[in-house]
């Protein structure tokens, strides 16, 4: 007979109560914790992030590529201040960043560069010679305040670059004096390689360009986005009076430019450089992708053969790297995996080389195969160089190249899926 008092019984209960409570939130506390892992990890793994806000962060390490290329292209603007340099690599090689990276370095080196993503401002496939000028010119007055002694060159430039209107003429069709014409801007019009930029155009942003660097730091132009147009000769048509007026007034320029431009070898464009900078994909066996996954996996998530899968899978190309670690993560977490293994991994580099499979014609598939069989790749074959600007041919120096590994081992001699 339990001869326990009701007060005893009652303790007895809120222990037990209690003890279940612990247990409870022991085990929210620890699905919490997993969420809060899995959630910095994808912060840490976002393809479509910022790549300045990468920087930011802390994410990107400036030391991948052993020749320190952002120093040496940043100390070249410092030391040639009429110098052209391009840079040139497939997409995800990591361009951007680059960039940025020579940004920050020329502040520390008291040179005030202005970074234009092109996209940004203009549509290059309507764009013509001068819109490059015209946009620099811009941003210095507004860094300057737009004074009042530019107050001419600030309406001339506005309508140099988005246009103007003006009194129908005789010159026109129909004359009409009450009737008006809109003359449209360099950031507007089709590409005419026969037309030059503007004399008033130039010799505004000379004027506004000296004026900046009397009151300020020396000036450098980077511009990111220009690889966007394939074709090298429509490229040089746009780009060449731009370059040229700012390399007369001293400006140095940082360029991304296409990638035809690495492989043609006798293309006056390629004169028009000081220096051209190739950013290939980077070895697998190098050591510096399974950096890459260290510095932003601070919780441990991968194993060490979901890091070497990720290596291997991504081919050596950074926005790879980062998407398959982003896809492989979710196929843990939505497992209840309490890490990313290499089987996770799997699924993501199946995921990704179907998505580079997607939309080949039969004859690109044929000549990928092709490639693997021979293992012979001709870059300044447009066909080639198409499949290496989109990723599905890695290039990881002049001679040395090799199908996306992702998408190598759906590539069979019949069929694909």
């Amino acid at each position: 007979m339990d001869t326990a008092c009701p007060a005893e019984d009652l303790g007895r209960h809120e222990r037990y109560i209690g003890g279940m409570q612990d247990v409870a939130d022991a085990s929210v506390a620890e699905s919490i914790s997993r969420k809060e892992k899995f959630r910095q990890y994808f912060r840490a793994f976002n393809p479509t992030a910022s790549p300045l806000q990468s920087i930011k962060d802390g994410l990107v390490l400036n030391d991948l590529r052993p020749e320190a290329l952002y120093q040496k292209i940043a100390a070249r603007v410092e030391l040639e201040p009429e110098s052209l340099q391009a840079v040139v690599g497939g997409i995800g090689s990591g361009k951007t960043t680059e960039l940025l990276l020579v940004l920050e370095h020329l502040r520390e080196l008291h040179v005030d560069g202005l970074y234009f993503e092109v996209s940004r401002h203009v549509d290059v496939s309507k764009a013509k010679p001068g819109f490059l000028v015209g946009l620099v010119a811009d941003s210095l007055l507004n860094k300057l305040g737009n004074p009042t002694e530019f107050v001419s060159e600030r309406a001339r430039l506005s309508a140099f670059l988005y246009g103007h209107w003006r009194p129908l003429s005789y010159e026109d069709v129909k004359p009409d004096e009450n009737e008006m014409v809109f003359v449209e801007g360099v950031v507007a019009r089709p590409v005419r390689p026969e037309e030059g930029i503007s004399e008033s155009a130039r010799a505004d942003l000379a004027r506004i360009a000296s004026h900046y660097q009397e009151v300020n730091r020396p000036l450098a132009v980077l511009v990111d986005g220009l690889d966007r147009i394939q074709d090298i000769e429509e490229f040089g048509s746009l780009i060449t009076p731009d370059l040229l007026a700012l390399q007369w007034m001293s400006i140095p320029v940082v360029c991304v430019t296409p990638l035809s431009l690495q492989f043609a070898s006798h293309s006056a464009m390629r004169e028009r450089f000081d220096r051209i900078h190739e950013l290939s994909a980077i070895q697998i066996l190098a050591g510096a992708l399974r950096r890459i996954l260290k510095k932003r996996d601070i919780h441990g998530l991968l194993t060490d053969a979901a890091s070497r899968a990720l290596t291997i899978g991504s081919g050596g190309i950074l926005r790879d790297l980062v998407t398959l670690a982003r896809d492989a993560g979710e196929e843990a977490y939505v497992s209840g995996a309490a890490s990313i293994t290499k089987e996770h991994v799997a699924v993501a580099v199946q995921q990704l080389g179907r998505s580079y499979a997607r939309g080949l014609s039969k004859q690109q598939r044929e000549l990928l195969v092709g490639c693997i069989r021979t293992q012979s790749f001709d870059p300044s074959n447009p066909d080639v160089l198409s499949l290496i600007s989109s990723r599905r041919i890695v290039e990881y120096s002049s001679t040395s190249f090799s199908v996306h590994p992702a998408l190598e081992g759906l590539l069979e001699p019949n069929d694909f899926f």
